[in-house]
């Protein structure tokens, strides 16, 4: 899948020949929200990969920001489902 975060710069990744090295993102919170939510080239999830190996924190960030974007997500579709009935019983689009 295709970067769509400017990561290519000095604080995030450094490349060397032949391999991407993931520095450490804690600072920079997108990138982990950018991982979690699956983007990033296949060089650049192998490298953060790699970094989650000896990074405590950033093992936590990514365990937290994962329970945050699964809330989110449960939270969407109850939101459809509760706006699908009211649609359902009353025949028509509910009101705000």
């Amino acid at each position: 899948m295709k970067s769509q975060l400017a990561l290519r710069d000095t604080s995030t990744v450094a490349e060397h020949p032949g391999k991407v090295v993931f520095l450490c993102p804690r600072s920079r919170p997108e990138i982990i929200e950018h991982f979690v939510a699956g983007f990033g080239t296949e060089d650049e999830r192998h490298a953060f990969e790699e970094h989650l190996v000896i990074c405590d924190i950033c093992r936590r960030l990514v365990d937290r920001e994962e329970a945050y974007q699964a809330a989110f997500r449960e939270a969407v579709t109850e939101i459809a489902e509760d706006k699908k009935e009211g649609q359902n019983a009353t025949g028509s689009a509910p009101t705000s």
